[in-house]
């Protein structure tokens, strides 16, 4: 899953892949965590309007992807990028993060784990 949300095919070019200036001065970050199976129509409908939240009201976030586990949909990944470290602040400290964590956290089988990472491969 990680795979396909870091990566791209390039099969119709062989010129390598350079991130924008944009792209490598952004933060982006990685979540990923692991649902209860009796509670995945939850979780979905808690992403989507988290997901919804974030992309409406947050200039700052650049990006915000929520991916499910296509083998094992108990899995999530999201994908966020940030214009600034100001902007990631502000997006931990909304209340409508504050509230899907409280929502998810007990759902959870496996707690989120957070890390950042460099753009390598992408548009």
């Amino acid at each position: 899953m990680l795979a396909a949300l870091l990566s791209r095919s390039r099969a119709a070019t062989n010129a390598p892949y350079v991130p924008t200036v944009l792209q490598r001065s952004m933060i982006h970050k990685l979540v990923s965590y692991q649902v209860r199976k009796d509670v995945v129509p939850q979780a979905l409908a808690a992403v989507r309007a988290f997901a919804d939240e974030v992309n409406r009201k947050e200039g700052g976030t650049a990006k915000y992807e929520a991916w499910q586990g296509k083998e094992d949909p108990t899995r999530f990944t999201h994908h966020m990028a940030f214009r600034t470290p100001s902007a990631e602040k502000y997006h931990q400290t909304t209340p409508w993060c504050k509230a899907f964590v409280a929502a998810l956290h007990p759902l959870c089988v496996e707690q989120p784990v957070s890390f950042e990472v460099l753009p390598v491969m992408g548009e």
